[in-house]
């Protein structure tokens, strides 16, 4: 009598992956989180958080290639806030840049042995020795570079490298389909309404924060006006000097608050109280000329006399804006009305645009120039809103009233963003609440 055979009851029942497997589970959250259509900025938040959980990494970085072949972080967890925007590689430079200039990924057990090894001071980078780097690829070449590091002395093994390599794929398609998706659905939103154009512009952090708000230009003055004096303008030009006393006074005081370096302000207290530049004004008045004419030519007076020493001619570009502050200030009654909260624009930020910046509250503020200048940092700091320098690009896209993002913590500003964009702030606020 032959007995059936029964199949063992493993072979019978499948195996279901994820419950109580803690890698399985990490895994599909980071490939869930990264093929969702998040706006660039949450995916810079929420793709490294995930991806340091599938592999029990201490810290997970993303590296995003701009203009002039440079790697800036972006992304990140692990580090402090303050590396965003500010840690930057050029290709074939650090471990990062080597992997994405030979477009190989790269492992090892002890990230400082290593002869392309970078040290950037704060980061404390050295307590996470076990380095793995993979490039992000594009249709037309790398678009950055994702690393993970932890502590220990095991390098990550070769199954580790092949399943960051599958991620790093997911994540570069979701970078390069992130402004299309964008693009599409502000389409969708203003439907027949002419398009504004939707970018993103890297910059530099200056001081930490988000804000959003309607671009105002902060041109300074033409040395046109009218051609000949007018009744009023000794009073103007009173009127704009006593503005310009009390907000150095009020910036002043806000500086000993804070912390802020109140040495400027010994400089800028002077300038103010300058009798003999007071008088020199009012005597170009007294001839006929009219008051932006006099002021102007005060104004180019101080730059002539400032080329005897480097001291002399730092104290005549404070002269020149303070000088461009009080036409400012004397005309402000013509001035257009800012938009409440405005995002302010500046080509670079002194005394003139510490002047006449919005007495109200801002946004935020973005600065074309460069802000490594610790004297200019410490101005910034007393706007009391999100600061963001070095953005290229944004007089060749931006226009005053355009609407924008200024992500002074990854370091972007968002032109026009999308109701996903948006939306995507919105939560954020509300969690710090």
């Amino acid at each position: 009598m032959l007995v059936a055979m029964r199949k063992p009851r493993s072979l019978l029942r499948p195996t279901i992956h994820g419950g109580g497997q803690a890698r399985v589970s990490a895994l599909g959250e980071a490939v869930q989180r990264a093929i969702r259509p998040l706006p660039i900025m949450r995916l810079l938040d929420e793709a490294p958080r995930a991806i340091a959980k599938v592999f029990g990494s201490d810290v997970c970085s993303i590296y995003l290639r701009e203009a002039r072949d440079v790697l800036v972080l972006r992304g990140n967890v692990g580090f402090p806030d303050t590396a965003l925007g500010h840690v930057r590689l050029a290709l074939g430079e650090g471990i990062v840049g080597t992997a994405v200039e030979v477009m190989k990924p790269i492992s090892l057990a002890t990230a400082g042995a290593h002869r392309s090894y970078r040290h950037f001071p704060g980061l404390g980078e050295e307590r996470f020795p076990v380095f793995c780097a993979v490039p992000l690829l594009g249709a037309h070449g790398p678009l950055g570079a994702l690393s993970v590091q932890r502590r220990g002395k095991e390098a990550y093994s070769d199954a580790d490298v092949e399943l960051l390599v599958a991620l790093s794929g997911v994540l570069s398609l979701r970078i390069m389909h992130s402004e299309q998706e964008d693009l599409t659905q502000e389409r969708r939103r203003v439907r027949r309404a002419p398009m504004k154009r939707h970018i993103t512009l890297p910059g530099s952090p200056v001081v930490h924060g988000v804000g959003i708000g309607a671009l105002h230009m902060l041109d300074r003055p033409s040395g046109l006006g009218a051609s000949a004096a007018i009744p009023g303008d000794a009073a103007r030009l009173e009127r704009a000097f006593a503005i310009a006393r009390r907000r150095v006074e009020k910036l002043h005081l806000r500086a000993k608050h804070i912390g802020a370096d109140t040495l400027p302000f010994v400089t800028f207290r002077q300038i103010v109280d300058d009798a003999r530049l007071r008088e020199r004004t009012g005597e170009l008045l007294d001839s006929g000329m009219p008051l932006r004419s006099a002021l102007h030519t005060v104004a180019r007076e101080a730059v002539r006399a400032g080329q005897r020493d480097a001291f002399m001619a730092a104290r005549a570009r404070d002269i020149e804006d303070f000088v461009d502050a009080v036409t400012m200030l004397s005309q402000y009654d013509a001035r257009e009305r800012l938009p409440a909260k405005p995002v302010l624009v500046v080509d670079d930020f002194g005394l003139f645009e510490l002047l006449v910046a919005p007495q109200a509250p801002i946004a935020a503020c973005i600065v074309r120039r460069s802000a490594e200048d610790p004297r200019r940092r410490s101005l910034l700091s007393l706007l009391n809103a999100p600061v963001l320098s070095d953005v290229a690009g944004l007089f060749r896209w931006a226009e005053a009233g355009d609407v924008a993002i200024v992500d002074a913590v990854h370091g972007l500003v968002v032109l026009n963003p999308s109701r996903s964009e948006v939306s995507a702030l919105r939560v954020r606020a509300r969690k710090k609440k």
